[in-house]
């Protein structure tokens, strides 16, 4: 069961295997206490060095917090908590997002496979690819703590000492969720593939989604229109997951994801958003036509 609600949650569809590794020093506290990278350290410069991507888009800001249940089979499991913290964070002269991700697990899971995981990013503000890229395991009796030090300048990646080539823009496993919410969805049409490369577990992924169409979800807010999404698991490199996953984002302003299900080999997991704070814009909700 080791990281399985998480990763479900975010439909990344990917199985950690994690080993504790050292930063090297390359890592420095700010005044708070955060870890932060100053990639000066590890970067080497290059005339030939290619702009920056820029993006635009309007889906999410400083300050959004979403809340989901999580159940495995029919029992309730934990609680998924995804924050953009209030104030922006500068990584390697850049302006960022500060991203937290949390899951814990309750009651009867809790008591058989207690899990607190933590994730954060720190994804470029203008082009929404991550900096820097930390994770916080507990799991039962298993713990880890790793970083991994994107320099997207110079296309590497670094876990403790070892540098890895990744593709530019690269993504980690949160800010490719944030990633996606920059699709503008109202004018992407059904069929569409959506694709990124990512870098999770040191190694490189093209991770790839299929819109198959749009569908009402019931949530506790009301029914929302929204648009159902399939990762492509055979096509992404994860032909060892069994049956299919599915997941909805909001066909609004917000493209928030407001639910996913998916089967794996030890039962069905499934989650719904409970809370959503600090929206950018309202919800939409579904009105039958009369």
């Amino acid at each position: 069961m080791q990281k399985l609600f998480f990763i479900v949650f975010l439909i990344l569809i990917i199985s950690f295997i994690t080993k504790a590794q050292n930063t090297d020093n390359i890592l420095k506290n700010d005044n708070s206490g955060i870890p932060l990278m100053d990639l000066s350290e590890v970067v080497i410069t290059s005339d030939k060095v290619q702009p920056l991507r820029y993006l635009e888009y309007d889906a999410f800001g400083y300050g959004e917090r979403l809340t989901y249940k999580v159940k495995y089979g029919i029992m309730s499991a934990g609680k998924v908590i995804m924050e953009v913290m209030p104030k922006p964070v500068e990584v390697s002269g850049r302006s960022c997002y500060h991203i937290v991700a949390t899951m814990t697990t309750k009651g009867a899971v809790d008591a058989m496979y207690p899990v607190i995981d933590r994730y954060e990013t720190y994804v470029d503000i203008d082009g929404i690819f991550p900096w820097y890229f930390k994770k916080d395991l507990s799991e039962g009796k298993f713990r880890v703590t790793e970083y991994c030090l994107f320099d997207q300048r110079n296309q590497k990646a670094y876990v403790g000492s070892t540098a890895y080539a990744v593709p530019r823009f690269s993504q980690d496993m949160i800010s490719f969720f944030y990633f996606l919410r920059c699709k503008n969805a109202m004018d992407v049409p059904i069929g569409t593939t959506f694709q990124t490369e990512a870098f999770v577990d040191r190694k490189v992924s093209t991770i790839k989604v299929l819109y198959e169409k749009d569908e009402v979800v019931k949530t506790t807010f009301g029914k929302i229109n929204c648009m159902k999404l399939k990762p492509l698991l055979n096509e992404s490199g994860f032909s060892q997951f069994k049956g299919d996953m599915y997941f909805w984002i909001t066909k609004d302003a917000n493209h928030i994801l407001v639910a996913g299900e998916g089967t794996l080999p030890i039962g069905s997991v499934k989650f719904v958003i409970e809370d959503a704070q600090g929206l950018k814009h309202e919800i939409n909700y579904y009105k039958k036509r009369k």
